[in-house]
């Protein structure tokens, strides 16, 4: 594809993808050698991939993660012929049953696609490795893991963002027949970008799994960064347009403080009465999710503050209403809460204001 989208002849597509192909089965060769002999029929690499497509698409699973295959309705796994079965003939039949289930429910198979992806790249339940074993409290492991999720959610939903938009620039540029235009390390990443991405939300989605696509969000992460650096100081930007980068970080900050607000609140058993009210103020400065969305705040209000020394407040204020729209996301996929089909509507209706208003 790479070598198509370059115009550098089907030839030569054909010829590096064969070579690609010759590699991997010269790699993969010793371990299909191995189980094949292992097994005493031909087993390709391992047999994990039947029992990761069942287990992640069944109508039982709500979240698009891992879940334990007899957890599962008339689960396969129950049955005398799959008991009796060798690991090989398992890992067939469970691989037949999930794609039986997937061509029976498309519509429900999107949607645990849509929460595998957003389990794999925003949930950072990959410190969990990391932690185990070390000398902490519960509660300060469970701050830690909302930090570093949170952050994580910043990094990669940044470096989408991007993807997309050049993705945009890849297709302007083929229709232009401008290809020269184009970064080739640039695109390369996009299209990685998607061949994992397809991978992801077919099978489980855990964040541990996107190793190899962090490459990607950290090229991608890095150009998003110098991207809104060239617009914010590039001459011929008007001011308001400025005025736009500066409203958005100060929203976008003002959200996050209200997440970690959220985080660290439940904790906390305030009284504000009498001198009750001391030792809850001392709570409030002790918790650190909740001192860390003040801070947020606190940044937000300034940058707010130089906002509306140079802009209408008729103008910047009805976009703060895009912070519903950061909490939202985040509220699904770090709280677990439920997303009406109303609440998706009324945002869309909200970024489609702000829209609206930004080109005023």
């Amino acid at each position: 594809m790479f070598k198509l989208i370059f115009k550098e002849g089907i030839i030569n597509a054909l010829k590096y993808s064969l070579l690609v192909l010759l590699i991997a089965l010269i790699t993969l060769s010793p371990w299909v050698y191995r189980n094949t002999k292992y097994n005493k029929k031909f087993t390709f690499v391992s047999n994990n991939g039947g029992i990761v497509l069942y287990i992640n698409n069944n109508s039982q699973n709500k979240w698009g993660r891992w879940m334990p295959i007899k957890d599962i309705n008339n689960s396969i796994a129950n049955t005398s012929e799959y008991k009796n079965a060798d690991m090989t003939t398992k890992n067939k039949l469970l691989e037949s049953a999930a794609k039986t289930w997937i061509k029976a429910h498309p519509k429900e198979f999107i949607v645990l696609g849509l929460k595998r992806l957003g389990n794999t790249y925003f949930i950072g339940d990959d410190l969990a490795y990391s932690l185990n074993g070390v000398n902490l409290s519960e509660k300060n492991k469970y701050t830690l893991y909302y930090v570093y999720g949170t952050i994580r959610g910043i990094f990669v939903f940044s470096s989408i963002i991007y993807i997309l938009l050049y993705s945009v620039y890849i297709l302007f540029c083929i229709v232009k027949r401008e290809l020269d235009k184009l970064n080739k390390i640039t695109v390369y990443f996009c299209m990685l970008f998607y061949m994992l991405s397809c991978v992801y939300f077919v099978t489980e989605g855990q964040s541990r799994y996107s190793f190899p696509i962090i490459f990607v969000f950290s090229y991608s992460f890095y150009n998003f960064i110098n991207l809104i650096k060239f617009r914010i100081n590039q001459k011929s930007v008007k001011g308001v347009n400025k005025m736009i980068t500066l409203i958005l970080i100060s929203v976008f900050l003002g959200a996050f403080g209200q997440i970690l607000v959220k985080i660290g609140a439940p904790n906390l058993q305030l009284n504000f009465s009498g001198i009750n009210i001391f030792y809850s103020i001392l709570d409030i400065i002790k918790n650190l999710p909740v001192m860390m969305g003040i801070i947020s705040y606190g940044l937000s209000f300034l940058l707010w503050i130089k906002v509306l020394s140079k802009v209408e407040l008729s103008y910047a204020y009805p976009m703060v209403s895009l912070g519903y729209v950061i909490v939202m996301i985040f509220s699904y996929f770090f709280f677990k809460e439920n997303i009406s089909f109303m609440r998706i509507a009324g945002t869309a209706f909200i970024i489609v204001g702000v829209i609206l208003i930004a080109r005023s």
